[in-house]
């Protein structure tokens, strides 16, 4: 059986080069293991274009949202070693922990914070800006967001974050490559992160700051390699069957790995464990990635055999994506890394083919034309949302009086989260994301008092921001007057999920008083 899997999987090689090519990936790494043992590994590309450095199993990528799942395991040792529980509250745990509702605030528990139990927004553009920048610092996190990864959990073991995922899961598993710790490998060995243009050409981005002691450190700051992640499925599995526990790799794991929150009202499972999705099949697996915002249908995994279990998560950061899947009813793991953030997410359908392979799947889907969907609808959406913005503004001119809007304005509900309005000259206002000079954009008029810092996709990836998913309002300033006639508030909806007055920012009166 072994054999089979290892010769189905070699046989994707060219179409996962294909695939590369056709979504801007520069370099890949991809393994396949079966109880333990390496059953195929393919390397494509380059780590480092400019250098023509190849790809190996030990390059090392950032892996984004797959360090969730470190996260997890991290903290079920801690759960094992009686140093909290699973239902332990969060405000026992984080001096400082509040939400708006009472009820977050008093019964949140660690389970439900890994689980996306919480009914949280994500609010992502609070801290991730421009050029891979961190605009909020880690101790700003309880202020901002109650559903980030808790490095508070770990200074009560007496170490930080990236220090216990090294003690607790890294050096017992004998991963030479994974680390929350960024200065703890050599920068040699790390893929340089690029992003993919739409001539498919490259653009090198700063590395993600993301990382032990930062904020969004234990949600995607992780780094690891194909020969790592293997090693790593491979303990979860046999840790998660194993009859006792204290002889495992790996303490509760079968915790982790079971279905803790439901995704969608079906007959077969879709669910979310502790850092890992769960889908049985028949089912979609790829659409836990961004391919989902790009094409009309995303593609159905349908088993030929007896396997209906998936274990999954996709990563991505500015520069990097990835997947993670296991199948724990034949022991096998799935890795796919890369270091670009390319057109929609092409890890997740290199993960969908041979996810096809290993299950022996009757009629394999044409994943090309998923691919070149995804990626032509993906370079059309800024020009269309530029359409959209051209149609609204019409015909109709800016406000004379620019000045107007110069000033600083100050978020409304305690963030220390900023917003400086200024001219770039006397007929260009300008933005300035938390007063920080990198996250400056230059605004144009959109309609009445509303201005916009869209520009072209490339523009915003060679900024390394995430171009996608797509949200228009994130690029719109809205400016409203009080009833004086001046201009005392502007409006950012950066977050789909929360109401527009609860992203108002007011203007700081200046000296003296006044607006």
């Amino acid at each position: 059986m072994a054999s089979n899997f290892a010769e189905r999987v070699a046989a994707l090689n060219p179409i996962i080069e294909k695939i590369c090519k056709a979504s801007g990936v520069p370099g890949l790494s991809v393994g396949v293991s079966q109880h333990g043992n390496v059953l195929h590994q393919f390397n494509y590309g380059s780590s480092d274009i400019e250098g023509s450095v190849p790809t190996n199993s030990d390059t090392i990528y950032g892996i984004g949202s797959i360090s969730k799942t470190f996260t997890a395991t991290a903290i079920a040792q801690l759960v094992d070693d009686k140093k909290l529980q699973w239902n332990t509250p969060l405000k026992d745990i984080l001096p400082g922990f509040h939400s708006r509702s009472s009820l977050v605030t008093n019964e949140a528990t660690v389970e439900d914070l890994l689980t996306h139990r919480l009914a949280l927004s994500r609010s992502n553009n609070w801290w991730y800006g421009s050029d891979g920048d961190l605009i909020l610092e880690q101790n700003q996190t309880l202020s901002a967001y109650s559903q980030l990864k808790p490095m508070g959990l770990f200074r009560g073991h007496g170490q930080t974050y990236g220090e216990y995922i090294s003690a607790s899961i890294a050096d017992p598993l004998g991963l030479q490559s994974t680390t929350a710790i960024h200065s703890s490998v050599p920068e040699s060995n790390v893929a340089k992160p690029y992003a993919a243009l739409d001539n498919l050409d490259f653009y090198q981005l700063p590395r993600p700051q993301a990382q032990s002691g930062t904020i969004m450190g234990p949600a995607q700051g992780a780094l690891s390699s194909v020969n790592d992640l293997l090693k790593y499925a491979s303990a979860m599995m046999s840790s998660a069957a194993a009859t006792d526990s204290q002889t495992s790799e790996l303490r509760g794991m079968q915790k982790q790995l079971a279905g803790h929150i439901f995704m969608a009202m079906s007959t077969r499972e879709s669910s979310y464990g502790l850092g890992l999705f769960r889908h049985q099949l028949p089912g979609v697996i790829s659409g836990t990635g961004a391919n989902g915002m790009f094409v009309k249908q995303l593609p159905v995994l349908v088993p030929g055999g007896n396997i209906r279990l998936v274990i999954s998560h996709p990563g991505s950061l500015a520069g990097y994506t990835s997947f993670f899947a296991m199948l724990p009813e034949i022991d096998v793991g799935v890795v796919v890394l890369t270091n670009s953030i390319g057109l929609a997410d092409p890890s997740a359908c290199i993960g969908h083919v041979l996810l096809e392979a290993l299950v022996e799947t009757p009629s394999p889907v044409d994943i090309m034309q998923f691919v070149e969907e995804a990626a032509q609808s993906h370079i059309q959406s800024y020009p269309k949302l530029q359409e959209t913005f051209n149609s609204l503004r019409g015909n109709s001119t800016p406000p004379a009086a620019l000045q107007d809007y110069v000033g600083v304005y100050q978020f409304d509900a305690g963030l220390d989260f900023k917003i400086v309005i200024r001219l770039k000259s006397q007929s260009v206002l300008q933005v300035v994301f938390q007063a920080m000079e990198s996250q400056t954009w230059d605004l144009q008029f959109l309609e009445g008092e509303t201005f916009h810092w869209l520009t072209s996709r490339d523009d915003q990836a060679k900024k390394a921001k995430f171009t996608y998913p797509f949200l228009p309002s994130l690029f719109k300033i809205v400016f409203e007057r009080n009833d004086d006639g001046l201009v005392d508030h502007l409006i950012w909806k950066h977050d789909p999920a929360e109401a527009p007055e609860d992203q108002l920012f007011k203007r700081v009166p200046i000296r003296g008083g006044g607006l």
